[in-house]
C-alpha cells in the first residue's frame, strides 16, 4: 500500500471520490503528509527527497511517516534523503550527515 493511502481513503465518506479542497485545506497535517508521500511514491522514483517530512505532526503520525520512508528505502530499495532539524528523526536514519561550515560531515 502506497503510504498507507488505502487506509486514508477508507476513512473518507465517499472513498476515492472524496473532495479534497485546494491545497488540502480540509485535511489534517498527517493526512497531507500521507497524500504527499503517496504522490511521491506512486511514480516509483529511485530517489525520494523529504524536506522536514514530520514537521508539525503528532508522534503517532510522525512514526507512520518515518515507517513509510524506511520501507521505501529498505524494502523498495529507494534512496531516501531526509532534511530535518529533528534530532529524534535523525537518530532513526541509516546515515546521518550534518552541514557544518559549508561541509557535509558524517556523524554515524
Amino acid at each position: 500500500d502506497i503510504a498507507q493511502a488505502s487506509e486514508f481513503v477508507e476513512t473518507k465518506e465517499e472513498g476515492i471520490e472524496s473532495y479534497v479542497a485546494q491545497g488540502g485545506a480540509n485535511l489534517s497535517g498527517g493526512q497531507k503528509q500521507r497524500v504527499a508521500s503517496a504522490r511521491a511514491l506512486v511514480t516509483k522514483p529511485s530517489l525520494i527527497l523529504a524536506d522536514e517530512p514530520t514537521g508539525n505532526l503528532d508522534s503517532g503520525t510522525e512514526d507512520e511517516i518515518i515507517e513509510i520512508l524506511k520501507v521505501s528505502a529498505h524494502k523498495h530499495e529507494k534512496c531516501v534523503i531526509v532534511v530535518t532539524h529533528s534530532k529524534e528523526l535523525a537518530k532513526k536514519a541509516d546515515v546521518v550527515l550534518v552541514l557544518k561550515n559549508k561541509k557535509l560531515i558524517q556523524i554515524n
